[in-house]
């Protein structure tokens, strides 16, 4: 899986689920996703690598 798929299926999973808000807080080329204003997923590029940050419950 390279990086546009990865993106495109991580973008298609939490835009998905239920009661889940997308927003840009840190600008247009970072997605943020929250449910209940509680951030799980960010999505965004650093230095060309892109980085998928999903929060889980321990």
């Amino acid at each position: 899986m390279n990086q546009n798929q990865l993106e495109q299926c991580a973008l298609q999973y939490a835009q998905n689920l239920p009661f889940a808000i997308q927003s840009q807080p840190f600008g247009p080329e970072f997605e943020v996703f929250k449910v209940f204003d509680k951030m799980f997923m960010y999505i965004g590029f650093n230095a060309g690598t892109l980085l998928v940050t999903v929060k889980c419950k321990p």
